[in-house]
């Protein structure tokens, strides 16, 4: 049965029509969208019609069931929408090599053909140098074109950049502070009862605390803008082994137990080794929120993270980890920029930036293992440096 007056004509009871959602640029209003909810009163008994039947009480229930169908309409569904646009709007790479001969090569025919018109036609001489000159001046326009295009990927790329690092700065300053706050109330105690408390003991924590911030800003310092496009030759085993080993004691405030498991003699890799301190970082911050999300309504879960590094594909691993995973339904979504199930906390671009780095190295990363842990669910990603599947 359906409820009344939901659904009825001129009903806005998600109040979509309202100038907030105009002012954000939002295409969809009451005229143009249907849809329904399922109710059952066994799982929904504080969902109960006025007794007038005009609609449901006005309760925190009520409330409740208006904003997770906002959140949806205005951040799920918005994403696949922008995503629709921006195929009819026929948004893609352009190659500009491809342009550029193809430019080149109409340049040299149109000379020829004007060469040959002033042969025989000399009395139209002036229209000629016209038609010409309209021709060059078509050639510098496009060669302007395309150079503010350039210059805008390099500056979305310069800002991707700057976002990955933003990411692990946040991650940083947090354990700075963190760590401050403990050192400093360290060297308090041992000020306060320095007969009592041997000095060699503090000393010793002190420098626990400093070698975890130094291990961090090791991690950083490849991060920065101008060392991430730089490819040095290290091993892959122990780039990730750096990112876990400055994320120790995150790990063991959170429960979490990690494993690396590495073939004999390492792997070798020629990379920036920026982007790959920025890939398992991001992975890593990923399964360390789901992780925890997850404890909260499973307090008797284990959390684990695992990763299995290869020789195969130019080098890649494997990471996995023991969360909610993600739903085969989402698929490749998760991989789209500023596409996020975390909600209003979520900026959408770890995994993003992730495809970004691979691809840059002519591999990628995707999904892997559906159902080896949860049902109908991935846990696992893989990270090629090479996209050959025989490499």
């Amino acid at each position: 049965f359906r409820v009344n007056p939901y659904g009825g004509p001129g009903d806005d009871w998600l109040e979509l029509d309202r100038q907030a959602f105009r002012s954000s640029g939002y295409l969809l209003n009451s005229d143009q969208i249907i849809g329904r909810v399922l109710i059952r009163a066994e799982e929904n008994p504080r969902l109960v019609d006025q007794t007038n039947r005009e609609g449901l009480r006005d309760n925190f229930e009520f409330q409740a069931l208006k904003n997770l169908l906002h959140q949806f309409i205005t951040h799920d569904l918005k994403h696949y929408i922008d995503r629709i646009n921006d195929e009819y709007s026929g948004l893609k790479s352009v190659d500009f090599k491809a342009v550029d001969r193809n430019v080149a090569s109409y340049e040299r025919r149109v000379e020829d053909n004007i060469a040959e018109l002033k042969k025989q036609f000399p009395g139209q001489l002036e229209t000629l140098v016209r038609i010409q000159d309209s021709f060059r001046s078509m050639r510098h326009a496009y060669t302007q074109a395309r150079d503010t295009v350039q210059r805008s990927e390099e500056h979305i790329q310069r800002l991707m950049d700057l976002a990955g690092v933003g990411l692990l700065v946040e991650v940083v300053a947090h354990e700075l502070a963190r760590a401050t706050k403990h050192t400093l109330d360290l060297v308090t105690s041992a000020r306060r009862r320095v007969e009592d408390t041997p000095l060699e003991r503090t000393f010793n924590s002190l420098e626990g605390q400093l070698t975890t911030i130094e291990r961090r800003l090791r991690v950083l310092d490849p991060l920065s803008v101008s060392g991430r496009q730089r490819r040095t030759s290290f091993d892959l085993a122990d780039a990730v082994r750096d990112v876990f080993a400055g994320r120790e004691e995150d790990f063991d405030r959170a429960g979490i137990k990690w494993s690396l498991e590495v073939p004999s003699g390492g792997v070798q890799v020629t990379a920036v080794k920026g982007m790959v301190y920025q890939t398992v970082e991001n992975l890593v911050s990923n399964s360390m929120h789901w992780l925890a999300r997850s404890r909260e309504e499973h307090p008797e879960l284990r959390p684990k993270i695992t990763v299995e590094v290869s020789k195969s594909h130019g080098g890649s691993f494997r990471f996995t980890d023991n969360g909610p995973g993600i739903s085969s339904k989402l698929g490749e979504a998760v991989f789209d920029a500023f596409f996020t199930t975390r909600g209003e906390s979520g900026r959408g671009l770890g995994l993003y930036i992730a495809r970004n780095n691979a691809r840059h190295h002519g591999g990628d990363i995707r999904l892997t293992d559906l159902s080896a842990i949860n049902p109908d669910r991935f846990n696992t990603f893989e990270f090629r440096m090479s996209a050959d599947e025989h490499d």
